[in-house]
């Protein structure tokens, strides 16, 4: 999300925030692109989303995961709850 196109070194991923937040998304998960101007760089836009973004298994050397970023979310569909987590290769 944070660098799909030309644009992305420019704004630094903040032309697509709006983008994001219209497609009123549950949950995402970060992918390589995310952390392409860095860890505060992705954060700056994240902050910005409105919804919220995990990952499962990228961790810092203490242990926590990139950003601080949540390892799983919950959702709930038609009254049922939904274990989601984000993998990122």
């Amino acid at each position: 999300m944070i660098s799909p196109d030309k644009l992305s070194p420019i704004t630094k991923g903040q032309h697509m925030v709006k983008v994001y937040n219209a497609l009123n998304i549950e949950v995402s998960c970060l992918g390589n692109h995310e952390l392409d101007f860095g860890i505060d760089g992705m954060l700056d836009v994240l902050k910005q989303c409105n919804s919220p973004w995990i990952i499962s298994n990228l961790k810092m050397p203490g242990g926590d995961t990139i950003g601080g970023l949540n390892r799983i979310h919950i959702a709930e569909h038609q009254g049922v709850k939904i274990g989601i987590m984000g993998l990122c290769g």
